[in-house]
């Protein structure tokens, strides 16, 4: 769904401006929409680490002479939803998040509520439903750690 704007422009055209995909579930209520709030609020102050995302590096494609064919320097970062999403049991009213808090990111934590997972799957381009996960790739630099970080900061 996007929503018209009249910009404040000489010429008065109108631009599209998407709404946000919180915006364009129907079916959420009031306080699952705040709950989620407070998870991005959270979320936001959390620092993700490179151990929790795999990295898989494979050959890229396109001009480079002899560096593409000789050497793995794309990097592909998947996000595994299935291992990081909460069940129905393990999110509480408050959505796991205090306020001012951040999100506990420990291994073998699912800290991804059910809903953002869903959103994810039914919105990103990054999808990826035969693994159920979001896989970003990178093949923008000459070597591998370069991609891997790109990747990453996508």
């Amino acid at each position: 769904m996007i929503v018209r704007i009249l910009a404040a422009t000489a010429s008065s055209t109108a631009r599209a401006i998407p709404r946000s995909i919180s915006c364009l579930h129907s079916d959420a209520s009031l306080e699952s929409m705040r709950a989620r709030r407070r998870w991005i609020a959270a979320f936001e102050q959390t620092t993700l680490t490179t151990d929790q995302f795999p990295i898989a590096f494979s050959r890229s494609s396109g001009p480079g002479g002899q560096n593409v064919n000789k050497l793995n320097t794309k990097a592909t970062v998947r996000l595994e939803l299935a291992r990081t999403t909460r069940s129905d049991d393990d999110e509480d009213a408050n959505d796991g998040v205090q306020s001012g808090s951040s999100v506990d990111l420990s291994p073998g934590k699912r800290w991804l509520p059910k809903a953002v997972a869903g959103d994810l799957a039914a919105h990103s381009p990054y999808y990826v439903q035969s693994s159920h996960s979001v896989s970003i790739s990178s093949m923008r630099h000459r070597t591998a750690p370069a991609n891997a970080q790109d990747a990453l900061d996508k």
